[in-house]
């Protein structure tokens, strides 16, 4: 179903599959996420960060290791993302819809970049809460941990915390990310790192 302008799509799916496995969609999407800091006048690492998860169901042909998240009644797989104060990703995760809020963090974490020698501070929702976890983030990247809890009930606007919530409504805006439709884990992380670029090339051009 490609464009007429494009390549056979074997061709094409060599190529994505190629440049996936070599990590360079990843490489160039974190290239220009420390060009567009810069544009804006941030310093390129960050000094503030975000956690959070979105359950999104998988297609029927989806991948095997999907799960059922009983509080939001999805089957499928679940995506966990650290964003700056820009919305802009420098962890991904994708993990079965049942894994836990906190697994799913470190999971996340663990794939930000080794050196954030700025971050003083990572902020998450009551979903995050425990003691242990918050002393494992301290010793393991260095920075303070803060839990946003709701002012009340329903909907409120939460400091800072909204604009994690932008980068996934962000996602909504492609059609491939409306649900995972991929077989494999990788593929489901390359097609997010290739809407987040598209999106920075947008705002520096």
């Amino acid at each position: 179903m490609l464009p007429n302008d494009f390549p056979k799509w074997k061709t094409v799916y060599h190529y994505f599959r190629d440049w996936n496995k070599k990590g360079i969609i990843e490489k160039v999407h974190n290239h220009l996420r420390s060009s567009l800091r810069e544009a804006v006048g941030k310093d390129k690492d960050l000094s503030l960060g975000m956690v959070d998860s979105q359950c999104v169901k998988t297609s029927f042909m989806g991948r095997e290791d999907k799960g059922f998240n009983g509080g939001k009644l999805v089957k499928g797989s679940k995506r966990n993302i650290f964003v700056d104060t820009l919305g802009l990703l420098w962890g991904l995760s994708i993990s079965p819809a049942n894994q836990s809020e906190i697994d799913g963090a470190i999971e996340c974490l663990n794939r930000a970049p080794s050196q954030m020698p700025k971050l003083m501070k990572i902020l998450f929702d009551a979903g995050y809460k425990g003691a242990w976890f918050q002393r494992f983030i301290e010793i393991c990247f260095g920075c303070a941990t803060e839990i946003v809890q709701r002012l009340g009930k329903g909907f409120d606007v939460q400091a800072f915390r909204w604009i994690v919530e932008r980068t996934f409504s962000w996602f909504e805006g492609f059609r491939r990310l409306s649900k995972d439709y991929e077989m494999k884990t990788t593929n489901s992380e390359a097609w997010i790192y290739l809407a987040m670029t598209k999106i920075m090339l947008s705002r520096l051009s």
